[in-house]
C-alpha cells in the first residue's frame, strides 16, 4: 500500500507546484529553501527568478582567542548588499547558549553596508568553543552562516 501511495503521489501533485525544498545546515537544522520554478508549458525551461538581495561578507569567521570565563567579548561582522533588492535578516540563532546576536532591524538597501554584532560570554572552561551563527535572509542563499571560536579558561 505504501508503494502505491508513493507512486501515486507525483501524479496527484501534477497540478500543484512546490517551490520549497529542504536545506540542512551543519547543526542538523532543516530550513525551507526556494527551488527553481518551471513553467507549466515547458518543464525544461526555468522561469527567470525574481531579483534578489545578495550579502557579500568581509569575513565569515572570527577567533576570539583566549577568553576568561564570565567575561563577555564581541565582534562585528560587516557585509554589503550586492544584490538589487533590499536585504532583510528575518531570524538569527546560534548553537551556543553563550552567544548573543544583534543584527539590523531595517532592510539594507542595495550597495549599502550592514552589520551583525556577535557577543560571546562563556560560563564554563572549554578547550575550544566553535559556535555557528545562522541568519535567515532574503538572499539567494537564504541561510547565511557565520562562525566564531574561542578558548574559555
Amino acid at each position: 500500500m505504501i508503494r502505491v501511495l508513493v507512486l501515486l503521489f507525483p501524479l496527484l501533485t501534477l497540478g500543484t507546484c512546490s517551490v520549497y525544498g529542504q536545506l540542512t545546515n551543519q547543526l542538523g537544522n532543516i530550513f525551507l529553501i526556494p527551488q527553481r520554478i518551471y513553467s507549466s508549458e515547458n518543464h525544461a525551461t526555468p522561469v527567470e527568478a525574481e531579483a534578489k538581495s545578495e550579502a557579500s561578507w568581509s569575513s565569515e569567521f572570527f577567533d576570539f582567542g583566549f577568553v576568561p570565563v564570565g567575561t563577555p567579548r564581541s565582534t562585528r561582522f560587516s557585509f554589503r548588499n550586492t544584490g538589487n533588492k533590499p536585504l532583510r535578516i528575518s531570524a538569527a540563532s546560534s548553537n551556543c547558549s553563550c552567544v548573543v546576536i544583534d543584527g539590523p532591524e531595517n532592510a539594507i538597501l542595495p550597495g549599502e553596508r550592514g552589520y551583525v554584532d556577535v557577543s560571546i560570554n562563556p560560563q564554563t572552561p572549554s578547550d575550544k568553543l566553535k559556535c555557528y551563527v545562522t541568519l535567515i535572509t532574503n538572499t539567494h542563499a537564504i541561510v547565511e552562516t557565520l562562525s566564531i571560536s574561542a578558548v574559555a579558561y
